[in-house]
């Protein structure tokens, strides 16, 4: 079961605004990234029946901010995020991100910003228990 539908993410207000059509799959890939971190919590234990009100709110926010972050990035996948072109020409003009021979800094698919929602959860650490 899904674990928010597009009205409840839209009722949100404060991510990217994301069509019914970009929405389930968005949620899908917005789903296992939390769900990879939080060690599939709410896969052991259904988040319907969590009486920790905070915590599964809290995990709710962290993956509409995923799915905006996604959303935002336009991509699905690391390799999509890291997949922006250095330099763009257009006639004579060409523009480049920085140095060239700078390392590359590679993005995660994890935003930041949906960790923050989950530090004071307690589903970040390795142990899974039900309280």
């Amino acid at each position: 079961m899904p674990y928010l539908t597009h009205e409840e993410y839209m009722a949100m207000e404060t991510f990217a605004s994301v069509t019914l059509e970009e929405f389930p799959k968005l949620l899908n890939v917005a789903s296992d990234v939390i769900d990879n971190i939080t060690n599939h919590y709410y896969e052991a234990y259904p988040i319907e029946e969590d009486l920790n009100v905070f915590r599964k709110n809290h995990f709710l926010k962290a993956v509409a901010c995923q799915i905006g972050y996604l959303k935002e990035v336009g991509a699905s996948s690391t390799n999509g995020v890291n997949n922006n072109p250095q330099s763009v020409s257009i006639g004579r003009t060409t523009v480049s991100k920085g140095n060239s021979t700078a390392k590359q800094v590679e993005k995660a698919l994890l935003t930041n910003d949906a960790v923050n929602y989950l530090y004071p959860t307690g589903l970040l650490y390795s142990g899974r228990g039900r309280f």
